[in-house]
């Protein structure tokens, strides 16, 4: 009977501790969403003037955003219905507030060396000053915004971060 009651106390205590760690490791696994921040940067360009700026940016501004190690999503916004149609927006997010104005680094430098812009003399340089001017008229106009983005309330690539609705725990 003793010797019973001390295996039966044993196996409990066993089925304790494997429950305690199963909770425990279940506990820990589970990340907090945390936080990122949206570097959001708005300008005008006129429907008239985009065929010429458009490639502009896509060849000697938007690479610096897109490998810029430091910003985990990029996009650019072009407005198509509203009462604003000229608007672009440069939409950046970063899992870090410093990280906005981290620098690019050795992956912009080596793209700048892959795709140098035209020098004076050289094909499609003309073209290629015409459209810097535009890109610069227009971008100087600019404004800077930048959000906290809570991941608790986020959805990315059609997966919910968090939980929807309330939390009733």
């Amino acid at each position: 009977v003793v010797y019973m009651k001390k295996l039966i106390a044993g196996f409990l205590c066993l089925i304790f501790i494997l429950i305690s760690a199963d909770l425990s490791f279940s506990q820990e696994s589970e990340e907090e969403p945390g936080e990122r921040f949206a570097a959001v940067t708005i300008f005008d360009v006129p429907l008239h003037v985009r065929d010429k700026v458009i490639p502009y940016i896509i060849e000697y501004v938007e690479p610096g955003m897109r490998l810029n190690p430091n910003v985990v999503t990029f996009r650019v916004l072009i407005h198509r219905w509203g009462s604003n149609g000229s608007q672009m927006i440069y939409y950046r997010e970063y899992e870090n507030f410093g990280d906005i104005n981290a620098e690019c680094g050795a992956p912009c430098e080596e793209y700048r060396k892959e795709h140098p812009a035209p020098k004076e003399g050289e094909e499609g340089y003309e073209d290629y000053k015409e459209a810097q001017k535009l890109y610069d008229k227009y971008f100087s106009d600019h404004h800077d915004e930048i959000y906290w983005i809570p991941m608790e309330a986020a959805k990315t690539e059609g997966k919910n971060i968090g939980t929807v609705g309330p939390n009733d725990n």
